[in-house]
């Protein structure tokens, strides 16, 4: 196996960068945090609660597939209606290569990265592994 693929996601250039993630609460309403989206060009925010654990994620995956009712429910409605509760979670100590597995064995395009106290660190998305499966192809760290 590439030396990479087995690193900690802390030790992988590119995967877990605190810069790159978007928190909002659960109040926050769904048209704002929508935009937000789009003007950032992600394709997911971490929801928190007021201490910053996490509580949620809301993807563009939960708009496609609520979006039939986003009508009924209006746009102003609470990000926390419609977010993904229950996250499944990895901590900074996870290799490259187990996020990889937990993603494909559970259906997840984004996983969230929290801290021993549950808040935040980082997300790795689809896109970041490609990344770094690319640089294990070229021979790059």
């Amino acid at each position: 196996m590439n030396p990479i693929l087995g690193q900690q996601l802390r030790e992988t250039r590119g995967v877990c960068s605190r810069d790159d993630i978007v928190c909002v609460i659960a109040e926050d309403r769904l048209d704002e945090v929508i935009r937000l989206m789009a003007e950032r060009k992600i394709g997911a925010v971490i929801v928190i609660d007021k201490s910053g654990r996490t509580t949620g994620i809301f993807t563009e995956r939960d708009l496609l597939l609520k979006a039939a009712n986003l009508e009924a429910l209006g746009p102003d409605i609470p990000v926390g209606q419609v977010m993904t509760s229950g996250v499944v979670s990895v901590q900074s100590d996870a290799t490259v290569v187990e996020v990889a597995d937990l993603m494909l064995d559970c259906g997840f395009r984004h996983v969230i990265i929290n801290d021993e106290h549950g808040r935040p660190e980082g997300i790795v998305s689809i896109r970041d592994l490609f990344r770094v499966l690319r640089r294990a192809a070229e021979g790059r760290s």
